[in-house]
């Protein structure tokens, strides 16, 4: 389903029977909002995922976690090393 854009629309007398008063809301997500994508939790190879911090090295992974309605939980973790 996608947004769809304002057609004005006339009567028989050429009035405009649906015009628009204060501002036109979309119920959907606009086209730059949907190509948002998440920040990446990944780099500095394609194996070993690592954050260095000030002298301080971090291994990064995901948990997933199931939970009772059935959706998936992600928590992104940092372990020293």
């Amino acid at each position: 389903m996608t947004n769809q854009p304002y057609v004005k629309k006339y009567n028989a007398n050429g009035e405009v029977t649906n015009p628009i008063v204060g501002s036109y809301i979309h119920q959907l997500p606009t086209r730059s909002e949907k190509r948002k994508r998440p920040d990446r939790f990944i780099s500095n190879g394609n194996n070993y995922h690592l954050t260095i911090f000030k002298g301080h090295k971090f291994r990064r992974f995901r948990q997933h976690i199931l939970l009772k309605d059935g959706n998936i939980k992600t928590i992104e973790h940092y372990l020293s090393r």
